[in-house]
């Protein structure tokens, strides 16, 4: 009999995964308005990874969400900072002046609390950027400008 050479992954390293991350992030727009239009890219290809439209009239306004999963590597810390950077610039190329978007970046606990430390909330404000953080169950927090301020203030 051939063994299978599928990478198995653990239980725990798929509760921080892009994949798991994106999942919990579309049911979380669905519940909060955002049903309309989704468009959601496959691993590994090239755009944006989440753009679903506003379901409550009369706003027809767009959330841009950039995924990233978390690193279960014994370094975990500076590669989820070196992912946080990445995401960064992806969501900053998706930017544009000519539609009213809100824009997010969604990641795990770990990747996001490195996220609201050092993304100004000015920044934020302006941007109309969210940081989505993803726990290990599942659930999904919205954290706007008003948020990053307060963490900073503490």
């Amino acid at each position: 009999m051939a063994k299978s050479k599928a990478k198995r992954v653990r239980h725990a390293d798929y509760k921080k995964s892009e994949q798991f991350v994106g999942d919990r992030m579309v049911d979380w727009l669905f519940r909060n308005g955002f049903g309309y239009n989704l468009r959601r890219v496959a691993l590994h290809q090239k755009g944006v990874d989440i753009r679903v439209r506003s379901s409550r009239p009369p706003h027809t306004r767009y959330f841009v969400v950039e995924v990233k999963g978390g690193s279960s590597a014994h370094y975990a810390s500076s590669a989820d900072d070196g992912s946080f950077v990445a995401v960064l610039g992806q969501i900053v190329t998706r930017m544009t002046t000519f539609e009213p978007n809100y824009y997010g970046i969604a990641m795990p606990e770990t990747s996001a609390t490195i996220a609201l430390r050092r993304i100004p909330w000015q920044a934020a404000k302006r941007l109309g950027l969210y940081i989505f953080s993803v726990d290990r169950n599942g659930n999904v927090v919205k954290h706007g400008w008003k948020d990053i301020k307060k963490r900073g203030m503490l």
